[in-house]
């Protein structure tokens, strides 16, 4: 299991840094069911704040995101 932090996450989904953004989703990319990728309610939680307050991005486009990352979107 590959325990993924925030600030992947964050590049992975903001794309504001060509380098580190790609190297996070070649991360994502990297995940199988057989090496699986964790989020903590930490990571999730912190992405949340980093995005909306940070980024001021939409509260609804940030769930969605989330969501997504989680398999319910």
């Amino acid at each position: 299991m590959i325990g993924l932090d925030t600030n992947v996450v964050v590049r992975h989904l903001v794309h504001d840094d060509p380098n580190q953004s790609k190297a996070a989703t070649r991360a994502f990319a990297g995940l199988t069911p057989g090496e699986p990728g964790l989020l903590t309610t930490v990571v999730l939680i912190e992405t949340y704040w980093v995005l909306t307050r940070g980024y001021k991005l939409a509260v609804a486009d940030v769930v969605s995101a989330l969501g997504a990352l989680c398999g319910f979107g």
